[in-house]
């Protein structure tokens, strides 16, 4: 006997539904419509407007003045030959580098949530996975007990209907009998968590689903030095390095900043007795109070804990890696040795007991090894859902988006 070889698509009591969806559908609409995204991509819009911003001057400042020494005759106040008025126009440029600095900086960041973005999408994708799989466990499951409550119900038909109802006879009858009230009361979980499950998937596609098709086998062991060379492309490492970036690029504009900017000021004078002029000046700041420096200090400090974090970001990335694989290892060995040892031994005592059932065989250990088989199908049902969950979060380290 081999329910579970039968068992291979996730259909929801039963059946597949002209309504049901495939988990590609499901991943590439809500990587198009799930609102998490969109609050990223409005952030690298606003990212976009700060690279705009890093090479704009600070605006000019314009003054209107009037000069007029008053008389003591306020009447005469316009024949005085003082008087004047005059504009002017005052203009601060940045210290050469302090723009690209921090157009560099900006250009980080932007970098930076690009790759978050990416990265929210693998976990996306991750999550939906997690949740299809766990749909497809749960499904199989209640496939599964199906199958057994049939089997379990045909055995005491057979029993009560082909034997001699002696006191050992009735005391297997009950005992399968309450075996079945226990499938009837899991297969009622089983419809409740997949109720739970589906909605689950619904928020995490951005739709609702009542029904997936989906379809899980235990794939051949992928190796792990293949994985790690992979994970150049996860996107949590490349926008911390991103940060670096823009951590680096800040600490240059800080050292520059110990060089003033120098301030140009224009003007045009106008006076009623006398000719009118223009005058031109250039002024700076005066980085007398260390402050500069300070700040160039303390930039550096964001600089090292930048760093810091991005070696330990690779180091847990590493590790992570390391023991989803080891979970995939450990379900991949766990369905081979049901398999392969324990499903041929529980198969061939089933052959050497279904037939006695007919001649008033004990149905007492006929039942439990109905349990028995019932155990290591599930055992190896959640071996391969496991594999599969382990292996969506390897994915979303190694940035995979499909």
């Amino acid at each position: 006997m081999n329910i579970f070889s039968k068992v291979t698509s996730i259909i929801f009591f039963g059946s597949i539904t002209l309504s049901a969806v495939s988990l590609d559908s499901l991943i590439e609409f809500a990587l198009l419509k799930h609102p998490s995204l969109q609050v990223i991509k409005e952030r690298i819009d606003s990212a976009d407007k700060t690279v705009l911003l890093s090479r704009k001057l600070s605006n000019p400042k314009l003054t209107f003045s009037i000069n007029d020494i008053q008389l003591n005759d306020i009447n005469n106040r316009s024949i005085e030959r003082m008087q004047s008025s005059a504009i002017t126009l005052e203009q601060k440029l940045p210290y050469f580098g302090k723009l690209d600095s921090k157009e560099q900086g900006a250009l980080a960041n932007k970098e930076a949530q690009i790759f978050k973005l990416e990265e929210t999408k693998s976990l996306l994708v991750s999550k939906i996975k997690h949740s299809a799989y766990r749909v497809w466990e749960l499904t199989t499951l209640h496939s599964i007990i199906c199958k057994f409550e049939e089997l379990t119900q045909q055995s005491i038909d057979l029993s009560t209907a082909y034997t001699a109802t002696t006191q050992n006879q009735h005391r297997g009858i009950m005992s399968a009998t309450m075996s079945l009230s226990d499938l009837k009361i899991r297969k009622n979980r089983l419809l409740q968590a997949m109720q739970a499950q589906y909605a689950n998937l619904s928020y995490l596609s951005a739709k609702k689903v009542f029904d997936l098709e989906i379809e899980l086998f235990m794939p051949k062991l992928t190796n792990l030095k293949e994985l790690t060379k992979k994970l150049q492309n996860n996107f949590t490492i490349k926008a911390q390095s991103s940060s670096v970036k823009e951590a680096k690029a800040l600490l240059v504009l800080r050292d520059l900043e110990a060089y003033p900017d120098p301030t140009i000021k224009t003007g045009y004078f106008y006076r009623n007795s006398y000719e009118d002029y223009l005058s031109f000046a250039v002024g700076i700041t005066l980085p007398v109070y260390g402050s500069e420096k300070l700040k160039s200090q303390r930039q550096r400090k964001k600089l090292f804990e930048s760093q810091s974090i991005l070696n330990n970001t690779e180091r847990k990335i590493q590790s992570e890696l390391e023991a989803h694989y080891a979970y995939m290892r450990q379900a991949h060995i766990t369905y081979t040795i049901l398999t392969k040892e324990s499903m041929p031994q529980i198969e061939h005592m089933f052959d050497l007991s279904s037939s006695s059932i007919t001649v008033g065989g004990d149905l007492f250990k006929y039942i439990d090894l109905i349990k028995q088989e019932l155990r290591l199908e599930e055992q190896r049902i959640s071996a391969v859902a496991e594999y599969y969950k382990h292996y969506a979060s390897i994915e979303a380290l190694l940035g995979v988006q499909k």
